[in-house]
């Protein structure tokens, strides 16, 4: 009875980091951010200190200052700010 019920609180905090996550993702939409390597067209973009897998149109060295217009799968889409 224990093991159940241990399986079962295992099981919500699974369905709850999820659901966290999927809401993390539209959270970010418009969020502004720094490549924090170069997007040649993918990189790593930093948002609120939390790294992101991300994809430009357009390639942009290291340091650019971007903002989050969409997504891709597990990716960010983002443009250059301005």
């Amino acid at each position: 009875m224990t093991v159940l019920i241990f399986a079962l609180f295992l099981l919500l905090l699974l369905i709850l980091s999820l659901r966290k996550r999927r809401c993390r993702v539209i959270s970010v939409f418009g969020s502004r951010g720094i490549a924090e390597t170069e997007l040649s067209p993918e990189g790593i973009v930093l948002i609120d200190g939390e790294a992101f897998l991300a994809r430009s149109s357009v390639e942009l060295p290291r340091g650019t200052c971007v903002t989050v217009v969409g997504t891709d799968g597990p990716l960010l889409l983002v443009q250059q700010e301005g």
